[in-house]
């Protein structure tokens, strides 16, 4: 992954690993996202999510949507309970 983190939340679908969030080196949370496509070994940049956040669930529904759930916003140490739900479309590439 380009960027060094902990904590994100991941997915397989067709081939590729899509990975949501996390917390960065410096104990922040972020709003990143990237999928890893197995066969080209390469990252790909995804549209970021609303709010950074670290530690959520996601789950695949249907055949194109990833729904990532809760988890933990601010910085480490002072974070609080995320109750966002964000939806991201894989064959659109966006938040809905």
């Amino acid at each position: 992954m380009p960027i060094a983190k902990s904590q994100q939340a991941m997915c397989y679908i067709k081939g590729c690993i899509y990975m949501f969030g996390g917390r960065l080196q410096d104990g922040s949370a972020t709003s990143v996202c990237e999928k890893y496509v197995i066969k080209e070994d390469r990252w790909v940049p995804l549209p970021a999510m609303k709010a950074p956040r670290s530690s959520m669930a996601v789950c695949r529904y249907r055949h194109d949507d990833i729904y990532v759930l809760f988890g933990a916003e601010g910085s480490k140490g002072q974070a609080t309970v995320s109750k966002r739900i964000e939806v991201y479309n894989v064959y659109l590439d966006r938040w809905s």
